[in-house]
């Protein structure tokens, strides 16, 4: 007979026969059973404040099964702090004892989004987090060193020293402002700059130009080619075409059609005339009766400006009875007729009355003192001897 330990056999009962039962044996032979003796009974050793290992060494040489829970503690990481059966209990073999195993003092991760860098950085840092802090930086439209992510996140427990990334703005992805912008209409530069990538604020405002055309743009400002952030303010400056002058015009009524052509044409403006027939009860032949525009207001350069002129004159009488032929022509010129052949030296002197002034179209219809003829008639002069 043995005897011998069993966990789950009572003392004093047979666990194991040899040979088994059912074998052939000689009369007389020998049949070995093995009594149990009961569970093997160890001592639980104290396993407070070893490390994981050396209590799982400990245990495992006494035959008993370990567990092993981790849990947050003031004692150092790794130590073990609690044991679920004490020390100096006397356990049957493969008994299992629960270890309980420091994983250091934890703390929740703070939230930082929405933070600057340097406050979130600060926050992390401090006492009793004692975080490090790992940075990365991308484009964003959050403002510039804003914190926009956090790894792990907010409310996660973490070992003083574990690592804590965030994400910090570095503001809006910078875009160019285009060159194709430049000598195009209002409306379609507009509609690039509002568009996409750009999604500018655009303002628009004009300036003279000499070498743009009115309505297209001149520049931006800023200037074509510089980086600014999406959705900045671009101002496009649209042309109006070369700078008019403005002059303001002068009273010509009253004056001769000549002398007001050269005024108005001496300041930049281009006459227009327009004839009206002489009131021979009063008004004087040749002279502007109005202007359009009126006097005193001011217009551009080069605009027209209208006069109407008497084009009918009342021939006098004085270049009958007191004025020598040549004399007679050049009044005659002044009032605005014309001559369609030159006076002979030898007529130019010739007295009044030695000469008759004639229609040039009809030579056998002279003019006559007080009779109305149009401004610009051509008119011939002879002597009167001659046929």
């Amino acid at each position: 007979m043995l005897e011998d330990y069993h966990s789950s056999v009572p003392v004093g009962s047979v666990f194991r026969q040899s040979p088994i039962g059912g074998s052939t044996l000689r009369e007389g032979g020998t049949v070995t059973i093995t009594v149990s003796l009961g569970p093997l009974m160890v001592t639980v050793p104290n396993l407070i404040g070893s490390n994981e290992s050396s209590a799982r060494a400990a245990l495992q040489a006494l035959d008993l099964n370990v567990s092993v829970r981790e849990e947050e503690s003031s004692e150092p990481e790794g130590r073990v702090f609690r044991q679920d059966i004490a020390a100096g209990t006397q356990v049957a073999a493969n008994t299992r004892v629960t270890i309980t195993v420091s994983t250091g003092q934890r703390h929740a991760v703070p939230n930082v989004v929405g933070q600057s860098q340097q406050n979130a950085e600060n926050a992390l840092r401090a006492a009793p987090f004692g975080f490090n802090v790992s940075v990365s930086r991308v484009q964003d439209s959050a403002p510039v060193d804003q914190v926009i992510s956090q790894s792990p996140s907010a409310g996660t427990r973490l070992r003083p020293g574990e690592t804590v990334s965030i994400t910090v703005s570095s503001g809006p992805g910078m875009v160019t402002i285009p060159s194709s912008v430049i000598g195009i209409t209002a409306s379609s530069a507009r509609s690039t700059l509002e568009g996409q990538p750009y999604g500018f604020t655009v303002s628009e405002s004009t300036e003279s130009s000499t070498s743009v055309t009115a309505g297209l743009i001149i520049r931006t400002e800023p200037s074509v080619g510089s980086s600014v952030s999406p959705g900045s303010e671009v101002r496009i400056v649209v042309s109006t075409g070369p700078a008019v002058e403005m002059v303001e015009i002068p009273d010509v009524v009253g004056r001769s059609e000549n002398d007001a052509r050269g005024i108005l044409v001496g300041i930049g403006f281009s006459p227009e005339v327009e004839f009206s027939p002489l009131n021979v009860s009063g008004e004087t032949p040749n002279i502007v009766l109005s202007q359009t525009p009126t006097a005193g207001t001011s217009h551009a350069k080069g605009e027209t400006v209208k006069i109407t002129v008497t084009n009918r004159v009342q021939i006098p009488a004085n270049i009958f009875n007191s004025m020598t032929a040549g004399q007679a022509r050049n009044a005659l010129l002044v009032l605005g007729f014309v001559f369609t052949e030159p006076l002979p030296e030898e007529h130019i002197n010739l007295s009044p009355g030695d000469f008759i002034i004639s229609l040039a179209s009809s030579p056998e219809t002279p003019l006559t003192a007080g009779s109305i003829e149009n401004v610009g008639t051509a008119l011939v002069i002879r002597p009167k001897t001659e046929p």
